[in-house]
Parts: C-alpha cells; structure tokens; sequence
C-alpha cells in the first residue's frame, strides 16, 4: 500500500464554489492550491466588506475566511452570513492564539476554527465533510482501512477494558510510545464521559461508581489504523452534548487555567479553580493531532480522534476546533 493509497481523496463531485476571503494573498494561494486539487471552483475576497458584496451577487456554496482583517474582520463577515440567512457553511482561519476567540465563538455559533499554518489534510476533511455532511459520521470516513473493530460497552468495566485493548492495538500499530499515555488518557476521559454523562450518571461519575448502562443503551468504540494513521471514534445514542456546551467548556478551562497560575502566582491556593468537568473534550483539543466533534441533537454525539504514526503528537493549547452539529 502506497501513501497516496492511505488519504482520502476528497473530490467534490459537484464542482462547489467556494469563496476564500484572507488579506493575505500568500495564505489565498496555498487555500486556493488545496481547493483546485479538489475539483471546487474558487472566487476570492481581500477582506469582509469585498466578500459581502461576492455573496450578495455570485452564487457561493461555502466560505473560508480568516478571523483578523483591516476592512471587515472574520467574526463580522459570519454575523452578516447569518443575517442574510443564506445557510452557507463556513469555516475560519487564524494564526493567532484561537483561546482569545472561544467567546466570540459562542456569541456566534461558531463550530470550525483551523490554525495556521494549514494542514491540507484537516482542510480538505472538515470542507468536505460540511459540504457533504452525510460523512460526518463513522470511522471509515475518516480513516482509509480494511480492518475497522468495533467494541460495544453498557458498564464502567467494560469501558476501561476496551480502552487498554484500543491502545495496545495502537502501539502495536507503530504509535509514538512518547504519546501511549496520552491516547488511553484522552480514551479513557471520553469513553468514561459517553457513559456516563448522556445517560443521567453524572453524579455517579462525580462520586466515581461503577455503573452497568439500562438495557439497550450502549456505547461504542471503533478503531483501525493504516500505514499513516491511526483512528479511534467515540459514540454515544443519547446526542446530549452541544456545539455550546463544548465551546462553554474550552472558554472555561482557559479561564480557570489563568486563574490557577494568577493564584500560584500570588501564593495562594488555586485548588478553586480546579475542575474535572470537560476534561476530556479538552484533553482532545489540547493532546490529539487530529480530532472532530460530531452531533446530531438527541439522537448521536461521535468523537473521532486521529494519531499521526509517523508525526509528534500536538503539544500547544490552541488547536484548532472541529464541532459539526447538524441542524
């Protein structure tokens, strides 16, 4: 098997157009690169008040744009797409710190941010899945394998068993040891999570009880991996979780962050702003190489995380953010 033979080839077969709208001519160029080999037509703006007038007399199927720039920025494109009610989807680009914009992301809804420099691979995925959204969910739309495993779970002991027998496979796999106990950390927060919080057990996970799931309701773990990449996806039938809820969590996790150090700083106790809550949805954003969000409200929520074989895993705090939730 050849690398080409590992990645998806995202091919939009229905020639989308896309609008790209960055002040930077260079960042244009490589979006634009990306996007021709991929069958889109392309149309470009140099800032927000240029894209608008695009929208309102071109026939546009998906927007790209970056977050900071001097005529109309990123954040107030996005307010003039939702009040035009045109039902564009989009996605924003920054270099900046992505933390400083996670309340501006609640304010307008806000579910896919990628940092600079792109990563084709994460562009490609996230444009194509919102344009196509029907392959948002499963594994084999993110992983190309022959050899995709599935393990249903209904209690705490099985969760913890599957989350060994996943990260073995890992290893086996080639996975970086450096990032072992960084995969069964994340696996075991998520898993934990999917059992417990969409079914009512929030309490029981607080007090930290072993819990065996009602008839019927289950988790379940799907995994694989190829010459490039492994894959693990996290699924529950409950579909609780929200593109607010998990921007409300980052937003506080960086926040009560700032306050732990400002109190060290201090000399004070900083046990106050410690918390558990989300900790494993930002233990993805923050550890995973590649992760996405996936929500169909009340029927299913899916965590897919990406490993890289052969790369480092991420070590910033400001990775991009993937939520897809479907209307």
């Amino acid at each position: 098997m050849t690398e080409d033979d590992n990645v998806f080839h995202y091919d939009d077969q229905q020639k989308h157009t896309i609008l790209v709208v960055d002040d930077s001519v260079v960042i244009r160029k490589v979006i634009t690169h990306i996007l021709e080999d991929h069958n889109y037509h392309y149309i470009q703006a140099n800032d927000g008040s240029e894209a608008i007038k695009l929208l309102q007399n071109e026939t546009i199927d998906f927007v790209i744009t970056d977050i900071n720039m001097p005529e109309l920025g990123g954040f107030a494109l996005v307010k003039k797409l939702n009040e035009l009610n045109l039902g564009i989807p989009y996605i924003m680009v920054t270099d900046a710190d992505i933390n400083k914009y996670l309340k501006l992301a609640l304010d307008h809804n806000v579910g896919n941010i990628l940092s600079k420099p792109i990563e084709k691979t994460e562009l490609q995925s996230t444009v194509y899945k919102l344009l196509y959204p029907e392959t948002l969910f499963g594994l084999k739309n993110y992983l190309v394998t022959t050899n995709l495993k599935k393990i249903e779970v209904d209690s705490s002991d099985q969760c913890e068993k599957a989350v060994l027998e996943i990260v073995g496979t890992a290893g086996e796999a080639g996975l970086e040891k450096d990032f072992t106990p960084s995969l069964r950390l994340i696996l075991s927060e998520l898993a934990i999570n999917a059992l417990y919080h969409p079914h009512g057990l929030t309490d029981q996970k607080i007090e930290r009880t072993a819990v065996q799931l009602k008839d019927g309701d289950k988790v379940t773990l799907e995994y694989g991996y190829n010459d490039l990449k492994f894959g693990v996806s996290i699924t529950d039938y409950a579909g609780k979780l929200t593109k607010s809820i998990i921007l409300t969590t980052f937003k506080n996790f960086i926040e009560n962050n700032e306050k732990m150090i400002k109190a060290i700083e201090e000399g004070k106790d900083p046990a106050d702003f410690v918390s558990e809550k989300g900790r494993g949805l930002q233990l993805a954003r923050e550890m995973a190489n590649e992760y996405y969000f996936n929500i169909k409200p009340d029927e299913i929520t899916q965590i897919v995380i990406l490993s890289w074989l052969k790369k480092k895993p991420v070590t910033h705090a400001s990775q991009s953010i993937k939520i897809n939730e479907l209307r």
